[in-house]
């Protein structure tokens, strides 16, 4: 019995399924080197069974002369040895993975190979094989089948004079989406709209914060000016009643000013004996400041004193401060009495002085 035998060949061969291919000596190459009986015996069979059985031989190994794909057997059983002898299995084909790894070699009696030219064999002769490719049950890959298809499109439009670029504006063959990849492509257009709506949201609620921050400033202004405004109005107050004079103001920064700086700090202060719950009385420094200037009494005295009806500056201390007085008004028609008479103390201490002494003796 020969030891090799032919079982394929180079040359363009269609399948039992109608795909046709060109097989070049690469492609045989391929088969042997990724034949692993260790891994996947190939049975030597009868026709195309779809379960690879029975066997009735096993393949040994694989090479490739030239163009030609050839097997060594083992493992063979005699009858089987004896009806190819007997010339009932004159022809071979193989069947391939879809990774192109042989599946199984068949042998053939009436049932017409696809590529033609090779003449019969037999155990014991020298002579070629015929032999037909046909694909295993494994599903074909997607690119495969379509790419089939465009092919065999192609070749008949040719044949009806048909121009496949003209009928689809392309010499490629246009895409075709399975439902998994259309899937894919939704589950995809979904995450890019839910991105972009979250960078949507994102910059809507910097805007919305921008827009509170202006708000809540705002605010804060106006709390302060309503603080300015009732310190400015208190210590007026105090002008009126003679507590605060205008020199005070003319102190460092003024009374008012200073009042107003401290009205902005939220500081308070805890001070004195805790009552019988453990809380101890509390103020701010703006508290404190206006409770320890309304405590204090007036430095002046306001209204008609001694001499005032008197335009001289001489005699007593009443009608020298009563003179200077009618002096400020004169010169300041929207001078109050009372601003000017404290002016006048103020800028001569010595003169209050003794205008004090007069009116306590």
């Amino acid at each position: 019995m020969k030891d090799w035998i032919a079982i394929f060949r180079t040359g363009r061969h269609t399948d039992s399924a109608g795909n046709t291919q060109d097989w070049t000596e690469q492609d045989l190459d391929k088969i042997v080197s990724t034949y692993a009986p260790a891994k996947h015996e190939a049975p030597v069979v009868i026709g195309h069974p779809k379960d690879n059985a029975p066997a009735y031989a096993w393949v040994e190994g694989l090479k490739r002369e030239g163009d030609t794909l050839w097997m060594k057997m083992k493992d063979v059983v005699p009858a089987f040895a004896d009806m190819v002898m007997q010339k009932m299995f004159k022809k071979r084909s193989i069947s391939l993975y879809p990774d192109g790894s042989l599946r199984h070699v068949g042998w053939l009696g009436a049932q017409p190979p696809a590529v033609k030219g090779l003449p019969d064999f037999a155990f014991g002769d020298d002579g070629g094989a015929v032999i037909e490719f046909e694909e295993s049950n494994a599903e074909p890959r997607k690119e495969d089948v379509q790419m089939n298809f465009w092919e065999r499109l192609k070749k008949k439009l040719e044949g009806a004079n048909i121009s496949f670029k003209e009928l689809f504006g392309s010499d490629e063959p246009p895409v075709l989406y399975t439902e998994a990849d259309i899937k894919t492509k939704i589950e995809t257009a979904v995450a890019a709209a839910v991105t972009a709506k979250q960078a949507e949201f994102s910059e809507a609620a910097k805007q919305k914060d921008a827009e509170f921050k202006s708000r809540e400033e705002a605010l804060r202004k106006k709390e302060a000016d309503a603080k300015k405004a009732g310190v400015a109005s208190f210590t007026e107050g105090l002008q009126t009643k003679g507590i605060l004079t205008p020199a005070m103001e003319k102190l460092g920064m003024g009374v008012t000013a200073f009042m107003q700086a401290i009205a902005e700090s939220g500081t308070t202060v805890e001070f004195g004996e805790a009552d019988d719950k453990g809380a101890k009385p509390s103020q701010t420094p703006l508290e404190f400041a206006q409770a320890f200037l309304a405590a204090l009494p007036p430095s002046i005295t306001f209204g008609e004193v001694a001499g005032r009806g008197k335009e001289t500056g001489t005699g007593s201390a009443a009608d020298k401060i009563e003179a200077l007085v009618k002096e400020k008004l004169k010169a300041d028609k929207a001078l109050t009495y009372g601003a000017a008479f404290t002016e006048v103390q103020h800028e001569n201490p010595e003169l209050a002085a003794e205008y004090a002494d007069e009116i306590a003796g």
